[in-house]
Parts: C-alpha cells; structure tokens; sequence
C-alpha cells in the first residue's frame, strides 16, 4: 500500500527524536505523581458517595484530559505544516493520493500518542492489585481512552487539511473538540426535547466523552447497551472526519501556504518601523502595538467564543432564575467559562512568537530599536482587550447572582453557605482571584515557552498543563504554583531575545559527525 512509506518515514523521524522518549517519561511521572497524590488524600478524607475507586478514577480521568489534548496539539498542524513549508506539492509529485497522505500522517501520529498511552496503563493497573476494580472496567475505560485519542486526532488532522498558522490551527481544533465531547452533551442536557427521546441518545450518542461515562461499573450497570452504542457512534463521527479531511486535501493542496504576514504586510511593517521607531517612548509604544496587533490580528474568533460563551451561559441563568439550581448553574458555569478563557489566553500568549519566528518577524523587530519590554507590553495590552471585559462581564455576573439569590437559592443553601460556601459569594470571589492569578500566570509562561522552545506549537499544552491542569487538585496552593510561574517566566523573558535566536541558530547550523549522519539511532 502507498501510504505505508508516509508511516516509515514519520515512524523514522520520530525515532531520532528525545521529545518521543520524553514523553512517555513524563507520562508516566505524571500518572505516577497522581497516584501518590490520589493515595495521600483518600487515607485522610472519606469516599464521596458513588465512588469506589478513587484511585483508578482520577488517573482515568487525567488519561481522558490527555487523549483530548493529543489532536490539537500533535495531528492539526502536521499538513498544515507541509503546506506553510512549501513540501507538500512535492508528495502528490509522486504516485501519492490525498487519502495515502491522511491515512500516512494520521497512523504515524496514533502509533507516537498510543504507545504514550500505554506507557500510562501500568500505572492505571494498579487499582487492579489494590482490589475494588474489575477487569471488565478497566478494559471498557481503555477502550473508551483510545476512542477519545482516535477521535482527537482524527479532528486534528481534519482542521490542519484547510491548513492556517500554527496557532490557528490549534485554536481550531480545541474549539471544534470542545463543541463536541463537551458542548453537544451539555446542549442535549438542557434542551432534551430539541432531540429524539433524550438529549443523551440524540446529540450525546455522538460524544467521545459519554463511552468514557459509560466505562465505569456504576454507570454501566445501569444502562450497559448505551456504551457500545457511544463508542461505536463517535467513532463513526472519526473516520467522518478522516473523510473529510481526505476531501478537503485533495481539492485544496494546490493553495499556496498563508502564514500569518505575507510579504506586502511584512514591507508594511518595516515601512512603520523605519522612521517611527526612532522617537520617544510613545512613538515605540505604538510601533510595538501596530507589530503585535497586525500579526496577531484583532481575534475575532476568539472574542466571538468568548462572548458567545457568555450568553449562552447567560440564557441558561435567565431560564432557571430563582430555581432550586440556580447555585450549582451559577457556579459551574462561572468555572467552565473561567476554564474556558484561560485555555484561550494561553494560546493567544504563544501566539506571538510562534508566529513571529516561523516567518521571520522577530528577526526584523529586534533590527529595530524596540525593546524587549516594548515587545511584552503591547502583547499584555492586546491580552487585556480580548479578555478583561468578558471577565469582569462575567465575575459581575456571577457576583450579582449570589448577591441577590432569592428565596429558593437561599432555602436550599441556607443563608450562611449563600454567602460562605464554595457555590456562594465568597466562592465566587475566591475563583475571580484564581482567575485573576492564573491568567497572569498562563500569560508570563506562555510567552517565554512560545520564545524558548524549538517546537512553539508545543508551548499552548504545556502551558495549559504546568499552570491549569497538574496545580488543580491542590486547592488554594495553585496560587503558590501562579506565583513560580511568573516569577520564572519574568525572569526568563529579561534575557535578551537576540541571544534566544542566536543559540538557535547556533543548534540548528551545527556540524553533524560522519558517524551520527549514518547511525539511525542517533
């Protein structure tokens, strides 16, 4: 078959990379950290009710965080890559077709996030020796991992055949994800009547994340025909999407790779610089602001998610005002969105040097006599006109719901836990300060990740991970994490940046030994 070259050499090129090795390590570490952490507080606080298996829970479900993540950031800028670098009109040169090239890339990448999965699994297996687990669920959660891990890439592949930047592309996918396993369940969950017989068994059925729900004994005995049900129609929606990744490749690899400047923006930015620049501190401010907002752009999709977001988490309030779950609506949604924002503004913080390094607008910034801190200032002012207002939109909000709960919040809570519980006012300020806290936090590392690292389309999914996902079950001590982060990316981000391309270029130009070029383990 034609498409097993494209799996040699991406399987080959692979191999000679520390990062694939790396991984499985850090996987591992992690799944590893989980379970001492999850081991510690079960010996110090009782089972929630329904939960008989704490252990196994919690690595399933860091295991389902991860197979989520692996498309946008491992399968949806590997075509759009070849197309920015001009190599991709070269492959259909040969006998190869668009669907030998989906069907090449996307089975090197499973095998790449499969084996990083399965370094995982001993470590999920542990809750086997303990007792309490049986073999039956541990084999549905496997199966429903990887159908979320083919789901994820399958998606991420599907964007990156309409090409984009890097950063584009992985914005895509994360919101094309979301929708689907989260936004489809949640919809069907609140208007069930929009859909034949239940939300679940309409739009639901097509969500990777409900054959997960399924896998657990609870759930399953319960209702056992709706987990193969699940987990045969989200994988149908997969190989959808490989479908249609094949259809769009093969009608649009001829368009030529758009990064984010052509070549006409490119002079249009040196023709600002070239004079401008050699003013005041006003003069540079906004010479920094019209580089950074001309490459950035003005994120129209990202406000519109933003703001979208927020009205319909607004509609559902305004429906169930004065209910009995209010509370709950309030403060889950406050903390979905929360969530949801941060995911973007850290994204958006790695955007600019990705960008900026991929088509050369870094190099031609530091020719100029910006400064570093010029640079950092206009992409903090950009951060805070995408994201302050649909904050403090949503703080104001959420304030103002507990502030003026009524009778029937305050019956069910009680008027103490209204105001001092977790769902209650002082709860809602508690996660405006950790909002506030992790923001700066995604925004300080992203950058400096987005600056430092050889592979930026990496720095969005470490970013989310080191400050959002591995500091969350640790309560209040995310702050102290918030607080590390931004320290050592201000600390990072005070080196100049022509000394980061020059040890770039230095690496990247180095001389490779007669021995290392023929060694192909190396």
């Amino acid at each position: 078959m034609s498409f097993l070259p494209i799996i040699e050499r991406e399987l080959l090129v692979s191999s000679r990379r520390k990062a694939t090795f790396r991984v499985r390590w850090w996987t591992t570490l992690i799944g590893t950290g989980a379970t001492l952490i999850c081991l510690v507080v079960v010996s110090t606080k009782p089972l929630p009710a329904g939960v008989t298996n704490p252990l196994f829970a919690v690595l399933a479900i860091c295991a389902f965080i991860l197979s989520f993540l692996a498309g946008a950031f491992l399968t949806s800028d590997s075509i759009s890559e070849e197309r920015r670098g001009g190599t991709l009109g070269f492959l259909f040169l040969s006998n190869l077709t668009s669907h030998d090239i989906i069907l090449g890339k996307f089975c090197a990448l499973f095998l790449n996030a499969f084996f990083s999965v399965l370094a995982l699994l001993p470590v999920m297996g542990v809750p086997l020796l303990l007792g309490g687990l049986e073999l039956s669920e541990f084999s549905r959660v496997v199966l429903a991992l990887l159908n979320m891990l083919f789901f994820s890439l399958a998606a991420g592949i599907f964007i990156s055949a309409f090409g984009g930047s890097q950063a584009s592309v992985v914005t895509r996918t994360l919101m094309l994800l979301l929708l689907i396993v989260a936004g489809l369940p949640l919809f069907g969950e609140l208007f069930p009547s929009a859909f034949w017989a239940s939300g679940r068994a309409g739009m639901g059925w097509a969500s990777p994340f409900y054959p997960f729900a399924y896998a657990f004994e609870i759930i399953h005995n319960r209702q056992p025909s709706k987990f193969w049900g699940t987990l045969f129609t989200s994988h149908l929606l997969g190989w959808l999407f490989l479908g249609l990744a094949t259809r769009a490749l093969s009608r649009r690899w001829q368009d030529s790779g758009t990064g984010a400047l052509a070549g006409n923006e490119t002079n249009k930015l040196h023709s600002r610089w070239g004079l401008e620049t050699n003013g005041g501190d006003s003069q540079r401010r906004d010479s920094a602001d019209n580089a950074v907002g001309l490459l950035l752009g003005r994120a129209p999709v990202t406000r519109g998610i933003l703001w979208g977001a927020l009205g319909i988490w607004s509609l559902v309030l305004a429906i169930n005002w004065g209910g009995a779950n209010q509370a709950d609506l309030t403060y889950a949604g406050a903390k979905m969105f929360a969530l949801l924002l941060k995911m973007l503004a850290a994204i958006q913080a790695c955007k600019f040097f990705s960008e900026s390094q991929s088509t050369g607008v870094l190099e031609l910034l530091l020719c100029t006599p910006l400064r570093n801190s010029d640079i950092i200032s206009a992409q903090w002012r950009k951060l805070r006109r995408v994201f302050l207002w649909p904050a403090i939109t949503l703080m104001i909000a959420a304030l103002a719901s507990f502030t003026f709960p009524g009778k029937p919040i305050v019956t069910r809570l009680g008027p103490w836990n209204a105001w001092i519980g977790e769902p209650g006012f002082i709860g809602v300020c508690w996660l405006a300060l950790r909002l506030g806290a992790d923001f700066l936090a995604v925004g300080w590392l992203g950058m400096c990740l987005g600056l430092t690292l050889k592979k930026p389309i990496l720095a969005p999914i470490l970013t989310i991970l080191l400050v959002l996902v591995l500091p969350a079950p640790f309560s209040w001590l995310d702050l102290i994490a918030d607080m590390l982060f931004i320290s050592w990316g201000t600390t990072r981000l005070q080196k100049d940046f022509r000394d980061v391309l020059i040890q770039r270029y230095q690496e990247s130009t180095s001389p490779v030994s007669f021995g290392q070029t023929l060694s192909p383990a190396t």
